[in-house]
């Protein structure tokens, strides 16, 4: 994973380094994992949103189908003979 791979990197860099530059290494891993975790939520949402569209889109054909299956049987008992 390249997140992991920049934390690693990072990690190993601010070995190499002191003071400022550790700290702007250490600021700018930061910025990246802030960066995925709300792309990671973002993610959750957007597939949140997708399963209750999908939920939605199968309701709407179920009450098409029982509107066409009630419509046909409205039909069948108007044209069955009627009793005298």
């Amino acid at each position: 994973m390249q997140v992991r791979a920049i934390q690693e990197e990072s990690s190993r860099l601010q070995v190499g380094y002191a003071g400022h530059k550790q700290e702007e290494l250490r600021r700018q891993e930061q910025e990246v994992l802030d960066a995925w975790r709300r792309l990671l939520s973002m993610v959750e949402s957007r597939r949140l949103k997708l399963a209750n569209a999908s939920d939605l889109y199968r309701f709407f054909n179920m009450v098409r189908d029982l509107l066409l299956w009630m419509d046909d049987i409205v039909r069948q008992m108007n044209t069955q003979e009627k009793p005298r």
